[in-house]
C-alpha cells in the first residue's frame, strides 16, 4: 500500500489497497494511523476528491470497521478506534 500525502488540516497521508478494501490514514501530530477496513473503491476516490478532505472522511469512515496502529498495517496488534 503506497501512502499519498494530501492537503489538509490534520490528515497527513492516505493509502489504499483496493484488493483487500483496506484504508489507511496517518493524521497529523499523531503516531500510526488508523486502519479502515472494508472500504469501496467508490469511497477512496470520493475522500481523495473532497474538499475538506478530512471533514469529509471522518464523516464518510465512521461507519466502517477500524483499529489503530501504532505503525504502518503489517506491524503492530490493532486497537481499536
Amino acid at each position: 500500500m503506497r501512502v499519498q500525502r494530501v492537503k489538509s488540516a490534520t490528515i497527513r497521508g492516505i493509502g489504499y489497497d483496493a484488493p483487500s478494501g483496506l484504508l489507511w490514514i496517518e493524521y497529523r501530530g499523531l503516531p500510526g494511523g488508523h486502519l479502515y477496513r472494508e472500504v469501496p473503491r467508490h469511497v477512496f476516490d470520493d475522500i481523495m476528491q473532497a474538499a475538506p478532505i478530512d471533514r469529509y472522511a471522518n464523516f464518510v469512515l465512521r461507519d466502517y470497521p477500524c483499529d489503530y496502529r501504532a505503525h504502518f498495517p503489517e506491524t503492530t496488534a490493532p486497537h481499536s478506534c
